[in-house]
């Protein structure tokens, strides 16, 4: 730990993750089951971004709170996903810090500096049932988990390499 980020430090990806309600997600998992199954009428019938929105996504009340809530700490609502599952915003760390009540610090990990939050980031409770996850406090990105081989498992003679459809959901 390197100790905080100045306060004008730019945070130009703050992502707030909606939550649907309990009675979206029963429906969500009903229409993904309905899509892939053949003796459904739903079958294969896929929704467009408003239709997802209007499903499953936040309503405009909350959207409209959501960005209220954001611009009064002095963030910039930069993005509203047509589905209304996520909104983004750009601010500096003192804003960041002060709207989901963290601090903002560099670490020094294996050579290289990142940033991250210091402690997990709260919303206000009237945002908390419909938030439900931050993004963009740091600059860690995950690492793939999966290790596959180096060389490929099937070499011809001649030295070409194939692939076959069960190679493709592997990878």
């Amino acid at each position: 730990d390197r100790g905080p980020v100045e306060g004008a430090f730019a945070l130009p990806g703050i992502t707030l993750l909606l939550k649907p309600s309990s009675a979206q997600q029963s429906d969500l998992q009903q229409l993904l089951a309905d899509q892939q199954n053949p003796a459904s009428a739903g079958y294969h019938r896929w929704l467009s971004p408003e239709q997802y929105a209007g499903r499953f996504g936040a309503n405009d009340t909350d959207v409209a709170q959501i960005k209220a809530w954001a611009e009064s700490q002095g963030l910039r609502v930069t993005y509203v996903a047509r589905s209304r599952t996520f909104l983004s915003f750009s601010g500096t760390a003192q804003q960041a810090q002060a709207a989901f009540h963290t601090e903002i610090h560099r670490y020094n990990v294996n050579g290289q500096t990142h940033f991250a939050n210091a402690t997990d980031p709260a919303v206000p409770a009237a945002l908390a049932d419909i938030v439900a996850g931050v993004w963009g406090l740091n600059d860690f990105h995950p690492k793939a988990q999966l290790r596959l081989p180096s060389t490929p498992r099937l070499t011809s003679n001649s030295g070409a390499h194939y692939l076959v459809p069960d190679d493709f959901a592997t990878i």
